[in-house]
């Protein structure tokens, strides 16, 4: 039996992040481990870093409150020898929220996670290689029911890479969303087994 004298706290914490503070959350090995399943990531201002990979590993909400994260992602994923940089969600992120939050110059990737949704994105690329041989805003290996929806997608001359790219995906939705390019992009919505 439970112990009664011991309480669960079941009120999700607001963890506020800036530029100051955003690599004591977030690491390329994952959220910090203060932040518990369901707390809430709370953009207060952009944030921008360069040549650094961040993985979300754990179910969370994260609130972008209309602020960019710029990653300064250069080439893209599968060139390790290149400095890849981007934001990977992982299967530990399956059932997360993601809201209102932009992305400027960032590799985005979803990867065999589930019940992920994603809404009021704004995703911006502007003349580098962001989602070379994966697409900029990419859900792949084996991700189920992720949405993507209310959002705006755009690209300029990224060298010919996609913009929304699912890669054996299943049960995902793209909805009412705009994705647009300019001069030398891929495609816009790639689709992919």
């Amino acid at each position: 039996t439970e112990n009664s004298s011991q309480t669960r706290n079941t009120t999700p914490t607001t963890y506020n992040l800036n530029n100051s503070n955003f690599d004591e959350y977030i690491t390329v090995a994952g959220l910090n481990t203060v932040i518990n399943n369901g707390d809430i990531l709370n953009f207060t201002e952009n944030i921008s870093r360069t040549s650094t990979n961040y993985t979300v590993d754990k179910p969370i909400n994260i609130n972008g409150n209309g602020f960019t994260l710029d990653l300064n992602t250069i080439y893209g994923y599968n060139l390790p020898s290149l400095d890849p940089t981007w934001i990977e969600f992982n299967h530990g992120a399956s059932n997360s929220n993601i809201t209102n939050l932009k992305f400027h110059n960032t590799q985005v990737f979803t990867t065999t996670a589930s019940n992920i949704t994603f809404d009021n994105i704004n995703d911006t690329v502007e003349n580098q290689g962001v989602g070379m041989y994966t697409g900029y805003f990419a859900m792949r290996n084996g991700v189920i029911n992720i949405t993507v929806k209310n959002s705006y997608f755009y690209a300029v001359n990224n060298t010919g890479c996609s913009a929304i790219a699912i890669t054996l995906g299943e049960n995902c939705t793209i909805d009412n969303n705009t994705v647009l390019g300019s001069g030398k992009v891929g495609n816009l919505i790639y689709l992919n087994t």
